[in-house]
């Protein structure tokens, strides 16, 4: 706390740069996850900006970014645009609905556009639901019958 943001920066690109190397004699990639600044007033990495900035300035080829799109919804808006920005250094897309972190289709976010976006945009990795049901988990579901999605545990 003590530190300037730039100072914390600098700090955060080093560690991150030095736990990519260790990492990559590993043969493991790492993932960065910018969190929203209302919920996260505290946070660092807020922007999807930032996380693109910070890849390409250490260009380390398994720093990827966990691309959660509450956080970027939330935090920043005009979510297709910046998932067209985002996915190109993208290794996960999360989901949950805002407001309230619910499952889709409890919020504002259309989510027949973002799964559209995501296919258009060529995303075949996982999307993990990282969201808390409104009523109970197996309820929480039903939204991926509507949006023609399997339902597949890992």
């Amino acid at each position: 706390p003590d530190l300037t943001r730039e100072a914390s920066w600098e700090v955060f690109a080093r560690n991150i740069d030095d736990a990519c190397v260790i990492a990559a004699r590993h043969g493991l990639s790492l993932m960065i996850e910018p969190l929203n600044a209302i919920d996260r007033p505290n946070f660092l990495l807020t922007r999807q900006a930032q996380a693109i900035a910070l890849i390409e300035q250490l260009g380390r080829d398994n720093l990827k970014i966990m691309l959660d799109l509450f956080h970027l919804q939330r935090g920043e808006g005009n979510l297709i645009e910046r998932m067209r920005q985002s996915l190109p250094h993208a290794a996960h897309v999360q989901i949950a609905d805002v407001p309230g972190r619910h499952e889709p289709g409890s919020g504002e976010i259309n989510f027949a556009m973002v799964f559209r976006a995501l296919k258009q945009l060529g995303w075949t990795g996982w999307i993990g639901c990282e969201y808390f049901p409104s009523d109970g988990t197996l309820a929480s579901f039903g939204w991926l019958e509507a949006h023609g999605i399997e339902l597949r545990a890992r």
